[in-house]
């Protein structure tokens, strides 16, 4: 229906630690309707977009991979989904 709902993991107390040019692994396990895009992210506080992946789920459950790559340090990042 083009409904968009998201999930945001804040870290530990204050946020994920990302270190510049540092690539951090994403490993998640999803179905859902044919054609359903998920996109999972690093995030900062206030939004910026360091990087990102998308997957397009199946209805069957699959485990789905990124490599994410952060360009700066940021020491209150956020994973969001």
């Amino acid at each position: 229906d083009g409904a968009e709902a998201g999930v945001r993991n804040e870290g530990y107390n204050s946020g994920i630690p990302l270190y510049k040019d540092k690539s951090y692994y994403l490993k998640i396990c999803a179905r859902a309707a044919e054609g359903t895009v998920v996109r999972a992210a690093l995030v900062s506080v206030d939004g910026r977009i360091y990087d990102s992946a998308a997957f397009s789920l199946s209805e069957d459950w699959r485990e789905y991979k990124a490599k994410l790559t952060s360009d700066t340090e940021d020491f209150s990042a956020r994973l969001m989904l």
